[in-house]
């Protein structure tokens, strides 16, 4: 029984962290977007932007499924860290902080840490924030430049890179000829219906007639005449037909 539930749990596992996770963080999208908007980059946008007044709230809080966890995690790089399927009631938490002593003669680590902002990944109790790529192996904590990489391609489409606007133009140009091309096959389609209409009209009229003057034929060539006796005087029977 265990081997069954191993061998369904990976096959179910799978498409999140297959392709580097291209299924998960097109899944997230939406998510990541309402995330990063709502709650990370208003607490760390006085970093990048002194002059914001905007005050973020202090919690964020979104309820799903284990397969709305499973995906956030599998775009963090982070789930093959994790139980092999989400139990009920796990939770996932990023936590933010903002870095005391952001000044360049703290003895903070400025190559770990770039900017006044850290974040914490905790999932069901256990950090998993050294777990992440390019976050430093036994710290708790992470810059938040890192997360912000890794999340803001995801939340607004950019994943695939910038689109190449010569790519756009020749395929409007296809569409073009497309609908063109269509406008010519659907007259010369209607024509062509048109024949082919009065063709199969006549084909079936023609074999219907053919039918109908066949069996008339052979019922007239399947009758048979029963012979009369003709009795003469000499009482020689003739048969006459």
């Amino acid at each position: 029984f265990e081997t069954i539930m191993k061998f369904e749990t990976e096959k179910a596992i799978f498409p999140f962290v297959y392709n580097n996770a291209a299924y998960s963080k097109y899944a997230t999208n939406a998510l990541w977007k309402e995330m990063l908007e709502t709650s990370i980059l208003p607490l760390v946008r006085p970093h990048f932007d002194p002059h914001n007044t905007h005050i973020p709230p202090r919690l964020h809080l979104v309820s799903g499924h284990d397969t709305t966890i499973l995906p956030l995690l599998a775009t963090l790089g982070v789930l093959n860290e994790t139980d092999p399927w989400t139990p009920y009631a796990s939770m996932m938490v990023i936590e933010i902080y903002n870095l005391v002593g952001g000044n360049e003669d703290s003895e903070r680590d400025h190559d770990i840490f770039q900017t006044d902002y850290a974040f914490r990944l905790l999932y069901n109790g256990k950090v998993l924030t050294d777990k992440i790529p390019r976050c430093h192996e036994g710290l708790e904590l992470c810059d938040v430049n890192v997360l912000l990489r890794i999340t803001r391609p995801i939340a607004y489409n950019t994943e695939c890179g910038e689109p190449d606007l010569s790519i756009v133009a020749t395929a409007a140009t296809w569409e073009q000829q497309q609908q063109s091309s269509k406008s010519s096959s659907s007259t010369i389609g209607g024509f062509l219906s048109w024949i082919l209409t009065i063709l199969l009209s006549a084909a079936i009229g023609s074999g219907t007639t053919y039918f109908v003057l066949s069996r008339r034929s052979y019922t007239r060539n399947q009758t048979t005449f029963e012979p009369v006796e003709v009795f003469t005087e000499d009482k020689d029977v003739i048969p006459v037909i």
